[in-house]
């Protein structure tokens, strides 16, 4: 009774030591994407509003215009996301 107590015990923390990691990085990755779908939003509501007024913290975010693609520039996360004309 007492070894599987403590062969439990064991157990358990050696799962939490293993699956600690693989949790923090999967969710890592889960807000860099979230973070890059929220500019793909705040950048199509910029382009779907009819007088292209700024939907977002000029501030913040630079909006980028070149010949072919335009793009959102989050300037704090020094992330940027591009769509093609």
């Amino acid at each position: 009774m007492f070894i599987d107590f403590m062969l439990s015990i064991f157990i358990i923390i050696l799962l939490s030591g293993t699956l600690l990691p693989l949790v923090t990085t999967l969710n890592k990755n889960i807000e860099k994407e979230h973070s890059k779908i929220k500019l793909y939003q705040i950048l199509y509501q910029t382009l779907q509003s009819s007088n292209h007024e700024f939907k977002y913290d000029v501030s913040r975010y630079k909006y980028i215009n070149f010949n072919n693609q335009i793009c959102l520039e989050d300037e704090k996360k020094n992330e940027k996301v591009c769509i093609k004309k």
